[in-house]
């Protein structure tokens, strides 16, 4: 028996009763507006823009140019970070924010996150017992207040270390030889994060924010040295379209150093490398989450835990001698996927993984310190372009990871409004009941399945059978392997 199940999550919403969540693609009716702000680029970045916005009851428009979140948010680990590497530098302020976005995720999407068991093994140096039980103090202390207010079922234990056997029970993989324990945390996985980018939109959008995917900003219209909107094309018709807005937000990720290429002259807007995570034809080790190097000083660490039933592994990183082309998308070479895949056979002694195990690797472009390197920048970047050469009223907001991509956006939106908006400064507030979302699980095709893949069509904007299947649906077992039926070949 083939079925459909709309699993929702609870009934009552944020700030009292809203309409019915949708995001409507209609980009000529869209220029019968007046917005307040336009936001290129609809990642998750756009997203927490567009939502910030909304909040303080700015009209506001995201134009994206393919689908919502299908470039480097796509390409995710999945994991939110509470920040415990910033422990390694003290560095308390990005360790906080961490924590604090990691609970937001805990509050608002309690059925789209889960606690996760990390687990790094310990082979002496720096990574001993006894400094390790101190850094798990230190976890604990500083972030005291990360259950509060989050269901109990979401709330996440305290750190511990465990004994060398301890360690090797919870892991059988991990190399025994000069083990000496293991450190265990919990962060929080996100297995669908792409059902959080779109009800972040479809959030945003009942506050009476806009997103339209498949319209490609071209170039801001400009009189003077003050912004008057943006022109941009319809992708799917080739439509000229022309919003109108006294703010236009740079928010376009790795492409977004080209659109302020005449605006930022310091270059640093954006230097990319390439990054990726591989999925393999082999059983997940377990339900936690691996954290393993080769032990080298200066060695890597990596992430590998479960994704859609198999075993998942990242990151690799790529340094890059360029910018990023405009059309380009991330390549990675034989080598350097060779290279990484030998990395994690030596992290795993056991594991012995094989190239031709590979199926499916995400890539993307993250933003580094220096052209060809691979040291990540830590924070966001917010560029007023309006201070220097710029028009007054243009802006880049370049994020670092999905985590902090809502803290990001809550300093852009404040900057913006207490400059051009000063009576939308404050926002409505987030602790209000809880939100009203669907997750829609397709267990297999039928009639319910295709009218279901219609409704998205219309609501929440999928266009192409990647957007529905990958950026819509959660789909259960092996269900996306599986060809729908003929009657949704068109969406439409």
């Amino acid at each position: 028996m083939y079925a459909v199940t709309y699993e929702s999550y609870n009934a009552r919403t944020r700030f009292g009763v809203c309409e019915r969540l949708a995001i409507e693609r209609n980009p000529i009716a869209a220029m019968d507006e007046r917005y307040d702000v336009i936001i290129i680029g609809g990642g998750i970045q756009g997203a927490m823009l567009l939502l910030e916005a909304t909040r303080r009851e700015l009209k506001a428009l995201v134009i994206e140019r393919g689908d919502f979140g299908a470039e480097t948010t796509y390409n995710n680990f999945r994991i939110v970070h509470g920040g415990l590497r910033s422990l390694q530098t003290l560095d308390i302020p990005r360790f906080r924010e961490s924590v604090n976005e990691r609970r937001w995720f805990q509050i608002t999407f309690p059925d789209l996150v889960e606690p996760l068991s990390c687990l790094m093994p310990l082979y002496g140096g720096l990574r001993r017992p006894v400094l390790m039980r101190v850094a798990a103090w230190l976890n604990d202390m500083l972030a005291a207040d990360r259950n509060r207010g989050v269901r109990r079922d979401r709330r996440l234990p305290r750190t511990r270390v465990l004994s060398r056997q301890e360690t090797i029970d919870s892991a059988p993989q991990v190399g025994t030889k000069g083990l000496t324990g293991g450190l265990l945390w919990f962060d929080l996985r996100m297995p669908d994060s792409h059902r959080i980018v779109i009800e972040v939109f479809n959030w945003a959008c009942s506050f009476g924010g806009r997103a339209l995917n498949y319209v490609n900003a071209v170039e801001t219209v400009r009189r003077g040295d003050h912004v008057q909107g943006l022109r941009a094309l319809d992708v799917l018709s080739g439509d000229e379209l022309i919003y109108r807005a006294p703010v236009v937000i740079n928010a376009a990720g790795p492409w977004s150093a080209f659109w302020a290429a005449d605006l930022d002259s310091s270059g640093e807007l954006f230097v990319p490398s390439v990054a990726w995570n591989v999925r393999f034809d082999r059983a997940p080790l377990g339900r936690l989450a691996l954290a393993v190097s080769t032990g080298q000083s200066d060695s890597q660490t990596y992430f590998i835990h479960e994704r859609r039933g198999q075993l998942f592994a990242g990151t690799g990183y790529a340094g890059m001698d360029r910018a990023v082309a405009s059309a380009d998308r991330p390549s990675i070479s034989d080598q350097a996927m060779a290279r990484f895949v030998a990395e994690l056979n030596e992290c795993l002694p056991n594991l012995g993984l094989r190239m031709d195990e590979i199926t499916e690797v995400m890539a993307g472009y993250v933003p580094v310190r220096r052209v060809g390197g691979i040291d990540l920048r830590t924070r966001a970047l917010i560029r007023d372009h309006g201070v220097g050469d710029g028009s007054l009223g243009e802006y880049s907001v370049s994020g670092v990871k999905f985590t902090t991509a809502r803290r990001a956006a809550v300093t852009a939106i404040r900057r913006i409004c207490d400059k051009h908006f000063p009576k939308n400064l404050s926002a409505r507030l987030f602790e209000d009941g809880e939100r009203k979302a669907e997750r829609h699980l397709v267990t297999n095709w039928d009639a319910g399945a295709i009218e279901l893949a219609r409704s998205l069509y219309r609501e929440e904007a999928a266009q192409t059978m990647d957007d529905l299947m990958l950026r819509r649906l959660t789909l259960a077992g092996r269900a996306l392997s599986q060809s729908p039926p003929a009657g949704i070949n068109r969406l439409t």
